[in-house]
């Protein structure tokens, strides 16, 4: 039996599609600079600066102490925006007071009280070099939380 030229077309179109999609299942999966931007991860050096972003805020530890992200350079952060007659803010401060009895040694919690511009709950993850790892524009579970951040502290380890 003899292959016509559009059977070999289809079989190469075949190995193409599947060479195709296991590089980019490679790339996905293995790349350790991989960037997603829909889940806002970036690079290190592709991250936006949080001092940046968020410099001029009055930004408080979780206990009501002044602090701000430079005084915390060099640590991962957890900052979240709230504000105290909102329940999905008050709920996310009780997952944040959980998470920093587990991480007071490895992170800082920061937080802006009543923010202007911002709707809450909002939450960011910065890297210990001030760049924003992940945001959370919603109520953010603990368990994603302490994923994102578990992920982020060892990243920062390699």
């Amino acid at each position: 039996m003899r292959m016509k030229n559009k059977d070999i077309l289809k079989i190469a179109a075949i190995i193409f599609l599947a060479f195709a999609l296991i590089a980019v299942f490679r790339w996905v999966i293995f790349d350790e600079n991989n960037t997603d931007p829909g889940d806002g991860r970036r690079a290190p050096e592709e991250r936006e600066s949080a001092t940046e972003v968020f410099g001029d805020l009055s930004i408080e530890t979780l206990e009501g102490e002044p602090s701000s992200i430079e005084e915390n350079e060099g640590m991962p952060i957890v900052l979240t925006f709230w504000e105290p007659e909102d329940e999905e803010s008050q709920e996310q401060l009780l997952i944040l007071d959980n998470l920093l009895l587990l991480l007071e040694d490895d992170v800082a919690f920061l937080s802006v009280f009543e923010p202007e511009d911002y709707d809450v709950p909002y939450t960011a993850v910065i890297d210990s070099r001030g760049g924003i790892f992940q945001q959370y524009s919603e109520l953010v579970t603990e368990e994603r939380l302490l994923a994102d951040v578990e992920e982020l502290l060892e990243r920062e380890e390699n």
